[in-house]
C-alpha cells in the first residue's frame, strides 16, 4: 500500500522591511508637524515683538504732541498776561487822560480824537488777540481730535490683526487636526495591515505544522510496513528452509496485512 505527501511553500513579505518603512514614515510626519509647530511660534513671537515696537512709536508719538500742546497752552498763557498788562496800561492811560481833559479844556476835542482811534486800535487789537485765541484753541481742539481719531484707528487697526492672527492659528489648529486624525488613520491601517500579516503567518505556520504531522504519521505508517514487508521475506526465507511450519508464517503474515490495512485506513 502506497502513500503521497503534500508540501506546501507560502511565500511571505519581509516583515521587518515594512515595520522600519513604517517606523521612517511615522518619524518624518512627527518632524514635519514639528517644524510647522516651531514655524508658528515664530510667526507669533515676532508678530509680539512688531506690536510692541508699534505701540512704544505711538506712545513716543502722543508725549511728544502732549509737549506741544503743554507748551502752546503756556504761550497763550504769556501772551493773555501780556495782553491784561496793556489794558491795565490803557486803563491808567485813560484816567491820566480823563484828569487832564478837565484842565486842559482846549485839547479836549483833538485829544478825544486821539483816545477814540487810540480805543479802536485797542478793541481792534483785542478782538484780533480774541481771533486769534480763538483760531488756537480750534486749532488744538482738531489737532486733539486728530489725535483721538488717529489713536482709534490704530486700536481697530491693531484688533484687526489680531482677529486675523486669530483666524489664522484657528485655521493653522484645524489643519493640524486634520493631519493628526489623517495620521491616526494611518496608524490603524499599518496596525490592520500587521495584524493581517500576522493573522496569515500565523496560520501558515499552522498548515506547516498540519503538514508536519501528516508527515510523521505518514513516516511512522511506511516504518511499519517496511517492518511488515522484513518480517514477510524473513518468514518466506524460514518456509523456503521447513516446509512443515509455513502455515503459521502465513497466519502471521496475514495478520501483520490487517494490521497494515488498519494503520493505512
Amino acid at each position: 500500500m502506497g502513500s503521497r505527501s503534500v508540501m506546501r511553500m507560502v511565500v511571505t513579505p519581509n516583515e521587518a522591511s515594512e515595520l522600519e518603512a513604517n517606523a521612517a514614515k511615522e518619524a518624518a510626519l512627527q518632524s514635519e508637524l514639528q517644524e510647522e509647530v516651531q514655524g508658528h511660534a515664530a510667526d507669533l513671537d515676532q508678530l509680539h515683538a512688531q506690536r510692541s515696537e508699534a505701540v512704544a512709536e505711538q506712545d513716543k508719538l502722543a508725549a511728544l504732541l502732549q509737549a506741544d500742546l503743554v507748551r502752546e497752552l503756556a504761550n497763550l498763557k504769556e501772551d493773555r498776561l501780556r495782553l491784561a498788562g496793556s489794558l491795565e496800561a490803557y486803563l491808567h492811560l485813560r484816567a491820566g487822560q480823563i484828569e487832564s481833559h478837565q484842565s486842559w479844556a482846549k485839547e479836549a476835542d483833538g485829544l478825544c480824537r486821539l483816545n477814540d482811534e487810540l480805543a479802536w486800535r485797542a478793541e481792534e487789537s483785542l478782538r484780533a488777540g480774541q481771533r486769534e485765541l480763538c483760531q488756537i484753541e480750534r486749532a488744538t481742539k482738531v489737532e486733539a481730535g486728530n489725535h483721538l481719531q488717529f489713536r482709534q484707528k490704530a486700536v481697530m487697526l491693531e484688533r484687526q490683526g489680531v482677529r486675523a492672527l486669530c483666524d489664522s492659528l484657528e485655521a493653522a489648529q484645524e489643519e493640524n487636526a486634520v493631519k493628526a486624525e489623517q495620521l491616526s488613520l494611518e496608524l490603524q491601517a499599518l496596525r490592520k495591515k500587521c495584524a493581517q500579516h500576522r493573522q496569515r503567518r500565523r496560520l501558515c505556520l499552522e498548515g506547516l505544522r498540519a503538514d508536519l504531522s501528516l508527515v510523521s504519521r505518514k513516516l511512522q505508517v511506511l516504518e511499519g510496513v517496511a517492518e511488515m514487508a522484513r518480517e514477510m521475506i524473513i518468514s518466506k526465507v524460514c518456509c523456503c528452509d521447513c516446509p512443515a511450519g509455513r502455515t503459521k508464517p502465513r497466519a502471521k503474515s496475514h495478520g501483520r496485512r490487517g494490521e497494515r490495512l488498519s494503520l493505512g485506513g
